[in-house]
């Protein structure tokens, strides 16, 4: 078994959702949920309990297990034994499902501060179990069976579940059985458990799955090591430094079971490493898990943050039409050397904070950053297929009246303020995200490297945007925005207007028409919504 039961759906309010675990599926009835103030699961064990011995052991022993309450265990609420179908468990629901979940998730670091307690945890639920009246073997104890709650607190689960297995069959996952276990010569025991526990201590420490860098070892060859006494996960290389935790794994997965320690002995050799009390390790927990949820929520789309908190890939999505900006500052370069970093640091902070605010107006979604360039799209993150091009002229127009209007040193007016130039594009992209330690959401296609063009082509404080791009926000806006091939005179009616600049040549692309947008657009920097959107004509070429 590769998973671990009771692992709950990410959220409770999707009903009909069934996930696959090592005994069964979980699925989250969410229309009882409000007649409970503890949001559950139901797990559905494999198997049905034909066999009326074997019913009425499953019974007594959901009887106990319903009775065991402790912090550190999956509170199980009840159980149905139906004759002709499979039982199902009323499990406390766990909002972070298991804890090799976390471990796998590479965007989630668990770093000692957070994986120290939930060894604790482990520890004390362990601890709980054995010293149940009779005790409670779990007997396939590893990471995939331990559940973590909304609060980072860890809780076993799926121990007991002896109904499940046929007198004298083995149970437990192979790479985490004592040797006695995989001799078959011996039932599953306290020391068992602890062997397993080493094992699982493992884990956590390293975030990796035992043996899986054996690649020149078959799976046969990896059993009769464990069994021989001859192979252990390595402890050696990739755990951390301290060497107390290397020394309790060795002892826990001792050859012989007499040699291991006990639980309690493992308790007074762990709890120190452990440190803070249990208020603020949780108070901890929260604060770490808010400031990531709400990072990855502020960087990335609403979708794509979903999956990285979940661990799982992203999947590159194509969009057809899409319009990018980018924006950078005039002799930026020369403004550097002027300033000390921290100034440099302070004039970036001023002016892509105000960037930003116009963003948040005009719909734009802030894809990046780089020294001192800015990139947004719209009709990317949000359906917007009426408006999107004249949504980037707008913001466009706006972000170079907020560079002229942010001194480069608040206490150097002799410096004088930001000066921009600007370029957008329109068509097609596909976005993805890259990398897993520090992900980035990228944009990937020929309209990324033609927005930058129109960008770097572009003039101090002037917008300009490819031909595809003006047609567009014309027939997204009809007579309110119109082209023209020569500028007017002075007393023209002030409006957004693109001007035909010409045919200029563009690296890569060869010659293309391109327009600048005339800053006569006032009213709409007063108010950028008092021209209602209109259904696109225009499309992307």
């Amino acid at each position: 078994g590769s998973g671990g039961s009771g692992r709950g759906p990410r959220t409770h309010l999707e009903s009909d959702r069934t996930l696959r675990s090592s005994i069964g599926s979980v699925r989250s009835l969410a229309s009882i949920r409000s007649f409970t103030e503890l949001p559950f699961t139901v797990l559905d064990i494999t198997g049905s309990v034909t066999d009326e011995s074997l019913r009425n052991s499953f019974k007594v022993e959901m009887r106990t297990l319903a009775r065991l309450r402790h912090p550190c265990i999956t509170t199980v609420m009840g159980a149905i034994a139906p004759r002709s179908k499979s039982p199902r468990l009323v499990m406390e629901y766990m909002e972070r499902g298991s804890l090799r979940d976390l471990l796998n998730n590479k965007t989630f670091p668990l770093d000692p501060e957070l994986t120290l307690p939930l060894i604790r945890d482990i520890l004390q639920g362990m601890r709980f179990l054995h010293a149940a009246n009779p005790p409670v073997i779990h007997g396939d104890l590893k990471c995939a069976n331990v559940l973590v709650d909304g609060n980072f607190r860890a809780k076993i689960a799926d121990f007991g579940l002896s109904a499940r297995c046929e007198p004298g069959t083995i149970q437990g996952t192979p790479f985490w059985m004592a040797p006695e276990l995989l001799d078959g010569k011996q039932a599953k025991s306290m020391k068992s458990d602890v062997y397993a526990f080493g094992v699982t201590l493992w884990e956590v420490m390293t975030h990796k799955v035992p043996y899986k860098d054996s690649v020149d070892m078959s799976f046969g060859d990896i059993i009769d090591g464990v069994r021989r006494g001859e192979l252990r996960p390595d402890c050696a290389s990739n755990l951390l430094k301290e060497e107390e935790l290397a020394e309790c794994m060795e002892r826990c997965w001792a050859q012989h079971p007499t040699d291991r320690p006990t639980l309690e002995d493992l308790e007074i050799q762990l709890i120190p490493l452990c440190g803070q009390n249990l208020f603020a390790v949780m108070q901890e927990r929260n604060q770490f898990a808010h400031r990531q949820s709400n990072l990855i929520q502020d960087v990335f789309p609403a979708h794509v943050a979903k999956d990285l908190l979940a661990g799982k890939k992203v999947r590159p999505q194509h969009h057809d039409c899409v319009t990018i900006y980018f924006s950078d500052i005039v002799g930026f370069t020369t403004i550097s050397s002027q300033l000390s970093a921290a100034e440099v640091s302070d004039l970036l902070d001023r002016l892509y904070t105000a960037f930003d605010r116009i963003a948040d107006m005009h719909g734009v979604f802030k894809l990046e950053t780089i020294g001192d360039a800015w990139v947004g799209a719209t009709n990317l993150v949000q359906s917007q297929p009426s408006d999107h091009a004249v949504r980037i002229a707008r913001f466009s127009v706006d972000t170079v009246h907020a560079a002229q209007s942010t001194p480069i040193h608040t206490s150097r007016p002799e410096l004088g303020n930001v000066k921009i130039r600007c370029g957008f594009h329109a068509g097609p992209v596909v976005a993805s995200v890259v990398g897993t330690k520090n992900p980035r959401y990228c944009l990937f296609g020929d309209t990324m490297n033609t927005a930058s063009r129109m960008e770097s082509t572009s003039r101090e404080l002037r917008v300009q945007c490819s031909a595809i791009a003006a047609d567009l926000a014309r027939g997204q806006q009809g007579d309110d925005v119109f082209i023209r091939q020569q500028p007017q005179g002075a007393d023209a009616e002030r409006r957004l207007e693109f001007t035909h600049r010409g045919k200029i040549n563009i690296k890569g692309k060869g010659s293309m028409h391109t327009y600048w947008i005339d800053d006569t657009a006032e009213r709409w920097l007063r108010n950028p919504e008092d021209l209602p959107p209109r259904e696109t004509n225009g499309e992307c070429g």
